[in-house]
């Protein structure tokens, strides 16, 4: 089955998707710098620089039969981090946006990515009863997903009413690895240190990580050269890896402050694998 992806940055859903069999058909993305590198890697998948919240957002030429619309809707207005506006706020709105481009275009399946504190506001239910559809969502963390990153989301993925889900969701919250993935188990030899440094976020956060425990949430800021003596900073290839985007994945270029918020706004490539292969899976049995 078709996908097409929305709010696709960089392409994290969609690599995790693509990995796991599915055709990714097409991308939307208003930010220039995310499309741009979107497209490098996935040169047969058409990709618009469109802004979803307009009013005449429109995709072009869906297909005519079947397709899933995944999506990974901004998180700041959800986010503990933010400002915490919720539904309310210019991003918080979009999460509402690819609702109404669910309900408008009814596609077979939908897969939408937040983070867990949207259980708070109004729109978690309005997702969980959207009509037309039976919806699951679960709670996983990447870092029981071959991700050395501890990184937890909420996954939503609605279905038309003929599908029989028993199982699925047990499947879902199956575990690929049960001790947490650590940026060691990950890299391997690649990575030559034993401890690295990251500017707190919180005050009293701590800012020497080790290898041997999985990378805290990789954020879209906030990365800057280390100022302790003998411990440096993770490069930006390195923050690309702990998203588990593969070795070969490109960006279009190394501006610091455009790579680091491309590669914190994304999906970890394997988490996205993951729930990717188990609906594959149970398309396979329709």
């Amino acid at each position: 089955m078709k996908i097409i992806d929305l709010f696709s940055g960089i392409g994290g859903l969609s690599t995790g998707f693509k990995l796991s069999g599915f055709e990714i058909i097409q991308a939307y993305d208003n930010w220039e710098y995310a499309a741009k590198t979107y497209k490098l890697n996935h040169p047969r998948t058409r990709v618009y620089i469109s802004d979803i919240s307009h009013n005449n957002f429109q995709l072009n030429k869906p297909p005519i039969n079947d397709f899933i619309l995944i999506g990974g809707s901004p998180c700041q207005d959800f986010s503990n981090a933010g400002k915490v506006l919720g539904e309310k706020g210019e991003k918080g709105k979009l999460t509402q946006k690819f609702l109404d481009i669910v309900t408008y275009y009814y596609p077979e399946i939908f897969v939408l990515e937040n983070v867990p504190n949207i259980i708070k506001f109004n729109i978690y239910n309005k997702i969980l009863t959207l009509q037309n559809y039976q919806v699951i969502a679960v709670k996983l963390n990447s870092m029981f997903y071959n991700t050395p990153q501890n990184r937890t989301r909420i996954i939503f993925i609605g279905f038309k009413m003929k599908y029989n889900l028993n199982g699925f969701r047990k499947k879902l919250l199956k575990k690929e690895n049960q001790i947490p993935t650590t940026v060691k188990d990950y890299f391997g030899d690649s990575i030559n240190i034993e401890n690295y440094f990251i500017e707190p976020y919180f005050r009293g956060n701590k800012n020497i990580w080790s290898v041997h425990e999985p990378h805290p949430t990789i954020r879209g800021s906030g990365y800057r050269p280390s100022v302790i003596d003998g411990i440096r900073a993770l490069t930006i290839r390195e923050r690309l890896k702990i998203q588990s985007f593969p070795d070969s994945y490109k960006l279009i270029n190394h501006n610091v402050k455009d790579s680091n918020q491309a590669i914190g706004n994304s999906v970890p490539v394997n988490l996205a694998k993951h729930i990717a292969s188990c609906l594959y899976e149970l398309l396979q049995q329709h």
